[in-house]
């Protein structure tokens, strides 16, 4: 029986091969959910060309819906329990007493997240954390864990115990100001020349060009300085990574120590009950009842999957106006003249549907659709009609998957990785619709990061004159490979495929051997290969002395955009700077 299983399992991922042409991945984390989804593969298939038979059949939304509605997925929903919550809570004490305590906070969360809501076991935890946290000095959200202590049904013989360390918690809170300090740092970013009177995020000497082949864009109307601040816009919407540590906000991404979990689900935790009641009336409502069968069960990529179900959420109004975004999806697929798409400045309002069509507005949206988005509309839909009341009439099915399909056109293009600052893990996908105007190039004429605040920043990177346009890379630039001269260990070139282009090319470098530094930018990089303004000035020899877009030029707008979001290391800052040139000795 184990064999002809297995034998069923080996044909099922031959034929979703040969269906989605990709290969099945089981995730490591679920494979016993992921064998299962081979099994259920074969049986979906089976009855798709039961319903259209023949070869070479090009199915559509509607044969994946029916399909569906035959063999409708199961909600494998991870359910909250004691026993979870106790386990997760031994091993953090077990931490604590080994003197890791910051492992010990991630752990008494992840208790949190699985324990059942307003009970002695979330109590308990919620005092250890709180523990953990006084030995970390991180004396207000130990104070803040107290609160919420006194307020559940904690033992009455151990009040007094934690009474006494929030006591101490006060006496010893450090009342820094550094905080304060980066906020004023970062309120004067500015704009250069001020903000555009119809788009407030870009500079208001950018033009919004309409053009028939290439839609909306950006083109300079005057000169353009490097390091001339173009674009600060703030995100439109934000997934977490699930796979993280619990140390963030799943709702504003603030990083934090004490978190709060959903009363409901075991996956999203927030920062404070106003991002907890906001989260759920925004999106989590209709999220929370099928996101862990999305984790669990699906062998697509789930941060995919969640960036387009909270597309779906926000843009619709968790469902409201499915109609009207349907009606303006149809008017963007009758009109393949873009100029005849009337641009408007509330295309780029705070979570509106103009917002979420604009982002569309620049894409092919009558390109054909793969299987694999068919596939992953009609699921998703299917699990909003079976298990959420998004779906307001059953003849609202084929209207979310359809929206669906449009949405899967963001995803590849349309989202941004955001790291912390001194950190180097992914950890959210944001969404910005104003890159919707700035046309994708491997080689361009900026340079792209995030601050402290989340809001993404676009700097020139080179002189912009009038009528250039502003191009920027979808993706940052990693080395694929690198040839690097046996004798020298100074790199040759850079090869590199752009998933974006689907393209591979080689970066040129400059065959002189070093590159000319004054010595006292040399000390200064030196000390820190990251310092800004130094960079800023060897960006600018390099511009004068070689071609604009060789690998030494590539390789300082990188080191610009790590010194930017402060997730640097100093050794590797040496050595990308060695091979390129500058240093004539590692230092």
């Amino acid at each position: 029986m184990e064999k002809a299983t297995r034998a069923r399992q080996e044909v099922s991922a031959k034929i979703f091969k040969e269906f989605f042409n990709i290969p099945f991945l089981p995730k490591s984390s679920h494979i016993d959910d992921s064998m299962q989804f081979l099994d259920y593969w074969y049986d979906f298939y089976s009855t798709l060309k039961e319903i259209r038979p023949g070869k070479n059949q090009d199915y559509t939304i509607t044969d994946f819906l029916a399909v569906f509605e035959i063999l409708p997925p199961e909600l494998d929903e991870l359910k909250k329990c004691e026993f979870l919550g106790d386990t997760f809570r031994d091993e953090a004490n077990y931490d604590f007493a080994s003197g890791r305590y910051r492992d010990a906070v991630v752990s008494y969360t992840r208790s949190l997240m699985t324990a059942p809501a307003n009970t002695e076991c979330i109590a308990m935890t919620y005092a250890n954390r709180s523990a953990a946290l006084y030995r970390l000095k991180a004396y207000a959200e130990c104070i803040s864990d107290i609160e919420r202590v006194l307020d559940l049904p904690y033992p009455d013989d151990l009040r007094q115990k934690i009474i006494t360390r929030k006591e101490e918690a006060e006496k010893n809170m450090n009342n820094s100001c550094a905080e304060d300090k980066v906020e004023a740092i970062e309120d004067e970013l500015q704009l250069a020349y001020g903000p555009n009177a119809k788009v407030p995020e870009i500079s208001k000497e950018i033009d919004i060009v309409q053009t028939c082949q290439e839609g909306l864009k950006l083109v300079a109307k005057t000169d353009f300085d490097p390091g001339d601040v173009l674009i600060i816009a703030k995100r439109q919407l934000a997934v977490a990574e699930y796979d993280q540590d619990p140390t963030y906000c799943h709702d504003c991404l603030k990083p934090s120590l004490c978190l709060i979990p959903c009363d409901y689900c075991c996956e999203d935790v927030y920062c404070s009950t106003e991002c907890r009641i906001r989260a759920y009336k925004k999106y989590h409502r209709i999220e929370c009842k099928i996101q862990s069968t999305l984790a669990a069960s699906f062998p697509m990529d789930l941060r995919a999957l969640l960036y387009q179900l909270r597309c779906l959420n926000i843009f619709t109004k968790q469902g409201a106006n499915l109609k009207a975004i349907l009606d303006d999806l149809k008017e963007i697929d009758d009109n393949s003249d873009s100029e005849k798409l009337e641009f408007t400045d509330e295309q780029f309002a705070p979570n509106s549907r103009q917002a979420f069509l604009n982002m569309l507005k620049n894409k092919n949206s009558k390109a054909k659709h793969n299987y694999i988005s068919l596939f992953e509309a009609a699921y998703i839909a299917t699990l909003l009609k079976n298990h959420t009341n998004f779906l307001q009439k059953n003849s609202d099915l084929p209207v979310v998957a359809e929206i669906m399909t449009k949405i899967n056109k963001i995803w590849p293009w349309n989202h941004f990785g955001i790291m912390y600052h001194g950190e180097k893990r992914i950890k959210a996908r944001a969404a910005f619709p104003i890159l919707g105007l700035v046309q994708h190039a491997c080689v361009n004429n900026t340079i792209t990061y995030l601050d402290k605040k989340g809001r993404i920043v676009i700097r020139a990177s080179l002189f912009i004159r009038p009528g250039d346009e502003i191009l920027h890379d979808y993706q940052q630039l990693h080395y694929t490979f690198q040839e690097m001269s046996s004798k020298s260990g100074r790199l040759v070139q850079c090869r590199r495929h752009c998933s974006k282009c689907d393209k591979s090319f080689s970066y040129p470098i400059e065959r002189q051997p070093n590159i000319k530094v004054d010595k006292r930018l040399l000390v200064i990089l030196e000390k820190n290969p990251f310092n800004i303004e130094a960079l800023w000035k060897l960006l600018n020899i390099v511009r004068r002395s070689q071609q604009p877009f060789t690998l030494q030029t590539q390789v300082v707008k990188i080191l610009l955009t790590e010194g930017y979001e402060q997730r640097f290391d100093i050794a590797i800052g040496h050595m990308n700077l060695y091979m390129l040139g500058v240093f004539e000795n590692m230092p």
